[in-house]
């Protein structure tokens, strides 16, 4: 499950998520967990990262002509040579203008949200582990003191998924910094879905803690080969 240096153990948000729910799967399917994005969906994800690396080089918001025109450079060139027939490209690209459309119409794209950062890894030690996390986009708000971390990878997700989503509560862990709130959003780029919904999170500092007894439970069932049930409940337990 874990890659190891030495003593040391490296851990990710989906070995989290394996660890919690792979006894009741049977057996450990990282894509039924966390499905993979299509290759529509991968390259939506691609083309929003490469236009808000830009608007971040020049302290600008991305809008959808930005959007549009990055578009044109990661999927046309690949679907020109994989021979794909104009027609299917065109369709695809009009499809694509949609979900950027609805991208552009929320809040984390006005004034208020300003991107900081793009495709961004982050680590924290805990115990003799190292647990390491990636999030697609880190905004600022202006207005509040929170850090808005964006992702661009999870699908089909409800409020009430994210706030209790192991592998979320894991990367975020791993980005918390300070007593401050961090807001969690799920950008939903679901090839099936007309439009691009948002889920949300709030974690404060008493969610960060949970989620650091969380690991901590985690880190040493990877260890010792053993099963904690339910390792966030663990408000009465005195070892960490």
């Amino acid at each position: 499950m874990a890659n190891t240096i030495g003593k040391v153990m490296l851990l990710k948000p989906i070995d989290v998520l394996n660890y919690v729910y792979c006894p009741i799967l049977q057996k450990k399917e990282s894509t039924r967990l966390i499905p993979p994005l299509t290759p529509f969906e991968q390259n939506l994800r691609q083309t929003i990262l490469n236009a808000e690396k830009i608007a971040v080089s020049k302290e600008r918001r991305v809008n959808l002509r930005k959007l549009n025109r990055a578009w044109d450079k990661v999927y046309w060139p690949a679907a020109i040579a994989a021979h794909t027939p104009p027609e299917e490209m065109k369709k695809t690209t009009v499809k694509a203008a949609v979900k950027f459309t609805d991208y552009c119409k929320y809040d984390i794209n006005t004034q208020e949200y300003t991107t900081i950062a793009v495709d961004v890894p982050s680590q924290i030690r805990l115990k003799d582990s190292i647990f390491s996390a990636n999030i697609d986009l880190i905004k600022l708000s202006l207005n509040k003191p929170s850090i808005v971390l964006v992702d661009l990878t999870r699908k089909n997700m409800n409020e009430h998924m994210v706030s209790g989503d192991p592998a979320i509560l894991t990367t975020a862990y791993t980005f918390y910094k300070g007593d401050y709130t961090i807001m969690y959003i799920c950008v939903d780029l679901s090839e099936d879905k007309s439009k691009t919904p948002l889920a949300t999170a709030f974690f404060q500092k008493e969610d960060m803690e949970t989620a650091r007894r969380m690991l901590y439970h985690i880190e040493s069932g990877i260890r010792s080969d053993l099963r904690y049930p339910m390792p966030w409940l663990c408000k009465e337990c005195k070892a960490c």
